[in-house]
Parts: structure tokens; C-alpha cells; sequence
């Protein structure tokens, strides 16, 4: 990855400013997660009281299994009690507090491209849990979104971004920031297009994955509905 990735990496990281798309700082894990995709990608979520951590040595790497006594679901199966396994290195999360209440995402643990497991202590986890609160397995929704990375002020200001369903087209508007969305409620295909004012060089990046450049004012891609899923990118923009 090159310095300009990097650097595009850390603004997306430091704007992200609604309830879909808070950030932790996970510094050394260079991919990040929305709080929707967090929640997309656990099997499993819950908050639970911390009652024992391990420590496990595995084939020269160690392993963290904490033990939870559950008291509110979320999101998947899960028993009164849970005994979840985190990686134990710097870039993982510190679960170290026994007898406090954590927010856990249960996910299928690895070590290699790993995107961070957001498990913290729930006094920390306002913005999760306040999605998961607001998630309705009756009626799903689909998010659609991402930022903008590279344009100017005044360029920003002449995008056109537009989301069609398959029957109508709607112009989607972006923040002062460079950030969309839109909350599609109807299943099938999603057709996304981004114009810009001027022509760049231009590709995207959605957690460990990446487009490759394209030159021009347009691009456009597709997405399916996914209840209660979504699907947040950062596009790198470099004007000519």
C-alpha cells in the first residue's frame, strides 16, 4: 500500500460523523470498520458481563477466550453464557476488565488481512449500541453509502451521486464532509452511480477490498439488498 492509500485511509477515518459511520481508532489496523458493517459482518451480538479471560498459546500466537454472562441479544444465537475468542495483540481489543458489562461482536476469528473486532467496554460503545437498538429484523432496510476522498471544496459541491432501484432514479446529496447515503427498503439490485465535475483518476476501497483506477467523470457499480446490511466505500479521487 502507498503513502497516498495510507493517508486517504486516516482522512476517512477522521471524518465520519453520523450514526451509520462512527469510527474507533484503531490505529494500526489499516482497515476499519462502520458501525453497520460491524454489525453485518458479526455472527453474533450481545452485551454481557465479563466473568473470566484465558490466555492460550496457539501454533506461536496467542489467543484471548473471554467468557461473558450474557443479558441482552442482539443478533444471533447466543446462550446465557458465551465464550467468545480475540486475538491478544496490540491491534486487538483490550478485554481485561472482569465484572463490567462489555458490547460483543462475536465473529469468526483470523489472523490474516483481519479487520478489527470492535468488542469494548459498553460506557464506550454508545454509537453501537445504539444501532443495534434501532435494527428491525421486520421491516430491513439496506444502506448505501461512502465518502468522497481528493476533491476540493467547491468540487464536492458539483457531484452527483444517484442510486437507482430498477424503477426509479434518485439523486442522493452529500454532506459538507463528502459523505452519501441512502436507506433502501426494497430487495433486488442497486445501481450506484458517482459523477464528477471533473475528470481524475479514481478507484474505491470497502474494508480489505479495492476497484481497480479508472480515468474519467463517472463510475458506477451495483450492490444487492442485504437486510439490515450495507455497503460503505471510500473513493480516492485524484483530479488531472
Amino acid at each position: 500500500m502507498n503513502n497516498l492509500s495510507r493517508s486517504l485511509q486516516y482522512i476517512f477515518a477522521a471524518i465520519a460523523i453520523s450514526l451509520c459511520y462512527p469510527i474507533a481508532a484503531f490505529a494500526c489496523n489499516p482497515a476499519l470498520a462502520t458501525v453497520c458493517q460491524r454489525y453485518e459482518r458479526a455472527e453474533a451480538i450481545f452485551v454481557g458481563r465479563l466473568t473470566k479471560t484465558e490466555l492460550k498459546d496457539e501454533t506461536n500466537l496467542l489467543a484471548l477466550y473471554a467468557t461473558f454472562e450474557v443479558k441482552e441479544t442482539f443478533k444471533g444465537v447466543v446462550g446465557k453464557v458465551e465464550t467468545v475468542k480475540f486475538g491478544a495483540g496490540d491491534c486487538d481489543p483490550k478485554i481485561d476488565k472482569v465484572g463490567e458489562m462489555y458490547f460483543v461482536y462475536k465473529e469468526q476469528y483470523t489472523r490474516v488481512a483481519r479487520v478489527a473486532n470492535y468488542t469494548d467496554l459498553l460506557t464506550n460503545s454508545a454509537s453501537d449500541l445504539a444501532f443495534a437498538k434501532g435494527v428491525d429484523p421486520k421491516h430491513p432496510v439496506f444502506r448505501v453509502g461512502g465518502v468522497l476522498a481528493g476533491l476540493s471544496k467547491t468540487d464536492l459541491h458539483k457531484v452527483g451521486i444517484y442510486v437507482s432501484d430498477g424503477h426509479r432514479k434518485k439523486s442522493v446529496r452529500l454532506n459538507g464532509e463528502g459523505w452519501f447515503e441512502y436507506v433502501g427498503k426494497k430487495k433486488g439490485l442497486y445501481i450506484i452511480t458517482v459523477n464528477l465535475p471533473v475528470a481524475a483518476t479514481m478507484y474505491w476501497e470497502r474494508l480489505n477490498e479495492s476497484s481497480d483506477i479508472t480515468e474519467g467523470r463517472s463510475m458506477t457499480y451495483e450492490v444487492e439488498f442485504r437486510p439490515n446490511g450495507c455497503d460503505i466505500r471510500q473513493f480516492n479521487i485524484s483530479p488531472k
